[in-house]
């Protein structure tokens, strides 16, 4: 998901954000949960301490919990797929792929995929992975995707959010099933961008929301002096993704030193809630309300797990620990949540996922060095 923001873009949304953020109201405090440690499940994969051990994403499927780890920048694939058997208590190698990191998880067909976030083979065609009879298989079938961010599905179709070289489209679409794909035009007045003169050409996030699929798409222009930070809607008349509102100034973020504006995203609803350091939200992905939270907790994560939206917050205390709070809004209404637990440790919870009553956390210190990096922690609501 997750690098490189904004210098200028930080500073002013920052400052917009101080005029037009809500305080939603909160509810409850308590004390500390207590926590299990399940350990740092990729120890063996990498130096101890290494920003390769960040834990992008964690998704639970099929009575395992799947974390994501590695790190495309520093090219440290082919990366080992960790999983934890929940029923069991113990983790295992669930298979390595020929990527240089897990960054995000998604489902087609009801099948766990991961997107190919920077394949080891040529950069001809892009990967995903689909998790198949406990066996992760490759499909390599998206022309140029020399990254895969995202995927979706959406009216029978699979769609990948790619990064691709400049002159070409960063989404790409199968209509057979993931037989072949092909890349879709990004327009804008009625006409196809230009994207000759572009670096780090790239769409990041896919949100549904009501009969209508967006993506998110950046990239820099005049040697990266300028940025384009926009979201797309498909077209599928003319089965193409067209322009719909400018994310500068509207989406506020957040310099976490990991993330491609968007970290996380779900449907509540109705209403679409992203993290981006902030928590955001949107009836119609054309106006959006940031939320701050108690202490300015920074928002790492958001999830939707049976009819209940949390929110995943970090907030560093003075002593340089952090205080790590999960938010739980169950009604619906965007100003009002609850705090479900909450506990201190040494770096701050940067991913989670939710089975029930437990809560599973991705501990990392951004993308420095520590030795916490990549430690899974358990916490349980009696």
């Amino acid at each position: 998901m997750k690098r490189f923001f904004s210098i200028i873009l930080l500073l002013v949304t920052v400052l917009n954000l101080t005029a037009c953020a809500r305080i939603p109201s909160f509810i409850g405090n308590g004390k500390a949960s207590e926590y299990i440690d399940l350990g740092i499940p990729a120890s063996e994969n990498y130096e101890k301490g290494s920003p390769a051990l960040y834990i992008y994403d964690m998704e639970i499927y099929d009575g395992k919990l799947y974390i994501g780890d590695g790190d495309y920048s520093a090219n440290t694939g082919p990366v080992k797929v960790m999983a934890y058997d929940i029923a069991a208590g113990s983790w295992y190698v669930s298979g390595t792929l020929p990527d240089e990191a897990v960054t995000r998880f998604a489902y087609i067909d009801g099948q766990l995929v991961i997107p190919g976030t920077d394949p080891t083979d040529g950069w001809e065609y892009g990967n995903y992975y689909v998790l198949n009879g406990g066996e992760w298989e490759t499909v390599r079938k998206i022309p140029g995707g020399i990254h895969n961010f995202d995927m979706a599905e959406f009216d029978g179709m699979i769609f990948a959010a790619v990064g691709v070289d400049a002159g070409k489209y960063p989404v790409a679409c199968s209509k057979d099933g993931g037989q072949t794909f092909e890349l879709l035009t990004l327009r804008k007045d009625g006409k196809p961008i230009d994207t000759s003169n572009v670096q780090l050409n790239r769409c990041h996030n896919f949100i549904t929301l009501g009969d209508t699929l967006y993506v998110t798409y950046r990239t820099y222009i005049d040697g990266g002096r300028d940025i384009i930070f926009e979201l797309y809607e498909y077209n599928p008349v003319k089965h193409c993704f067209d322009f719909t509102t400018d994310l500068i100034g509207k989406i506020f973020v957040r310099d976490i030193a990991v993330a491609d504006f968007i970290l996380d995203s779900a449907v509540f609803k109705d209403v679409s809630y992203m993290a981006t350091g902030y928590l955001e939200y949107s009836k119609d992905m054309k106006e959006y309300v940031p939320l701050r939270f108690p202490d300015d907790d920074t928002v790492w994560d958001v999830c939707v797990n049976e009819d209940e939206l949390y929110v995943l917050g970090s907030y560093k205390k003075e002593d340089g620990t952090y205080r790590i709070t999960v938010w739980d809004n169950e009604k619906g209404e965007p100003n009002t949540f609850k705090k479900t637990l909450w506990f201190e440790y040494d770096v701050p919870a940067v991913s989670f996922a939710v089975d029930g009553n437990d809560f599973y956390f991705g501990m990392s210190n951004g993308m420095e060095a520590h030795e916490k990096n990549g430690t899974v922690l358990k916490a349980t609501v009696k």
